[in-house]
């Protein structure tokens, strides 16, 4: 079932069932300090999308002071959202990526954030990727995982497993593949906080 990022944190808080894929534990963890999270799967970060025409460089969130940037509605981005607090950068809420993709191209933002698996998933799908320029430097980076409450805690005992051995598994690279992101991503593009927490798990 696919829900908007809004609902989603609704249904955490209140405590439902959940089992939330392509997730990192970071994002949820203020709505339930109980969660459960599986082996890492996935290296991914969030990147800046502009226009080859106007290029934003990025290297802190600094960069972005007196900009209009795209964002998704529900998200959370790390020291982006206290700039918006002090005015000093405006966001611009959509409900989709390739929503705020219309908005840049049609020069009511500046850039946009979105994540390094979708922009490839763009690409693989034919998205003209001379038009747009990505920032070398990532605004965050971080693992995916599966996520599940504590009543699904049984859950993690089969998708642990699956997990550990994924990477050996045909269908699964096939697939990522035909996603564009079979190339996901760096190790150390994560920081310091988040490597110690996959050392600690």
């Amino acid at each position: 079932k696919q829900v908007k990022r809004p609902v989603l944190n609704a249904l955490v808080e209140a405590g439902s069932d959940y089992a939330i894929l392509w997730a990192n534990p970071i994002w949820f963890k203020a709505r339930d300090d109980d969660l459960l999270a599986s082996n890492p799967f996935l290296w991914d970060a969030d990147v800046w999308v502009s226009t080859a025409v106007k290029p934003i460089v990025y290297s802190e969130p600094e960069n972005l002071v007196g900009l209009k940037i795209g964002a998704r509605h529900g998200y959370f981005y790390k020291d982006i959202d206290k700039l918006v607090n002090l005015k000093k950068i405006t966001r611009i809420n959509q409900s989709s990526d390739y929503q705020n993709l219309q908005q840049l191209q049609a020069g009511n933002i500046d850039a946009f954030v979105m994540s390094r698996s979708s922009l490839h998933y763009w690409y693989a799908s034919n998205v003209d990727s001379n038009l747009l320029y990505i920032a070398q430097s990532p605004h965050d980076a971080f693992t995916r995982h599966v996520l599940v409450n504590q009543r699904n805690q049984p859950l993690l005992t089969v998708i642990n497993p699956f997990i550990q051995q994924i990477n050996q598994n045909k269908d699964w690279k096939s697939q990522l593949s035909q996603w564009g992101i079979d190339s996901l991503l760096n190790i150390y593009e994560l920081e310091l906080e988040e490597i110690i927490q996959l050392n600690i798990e």
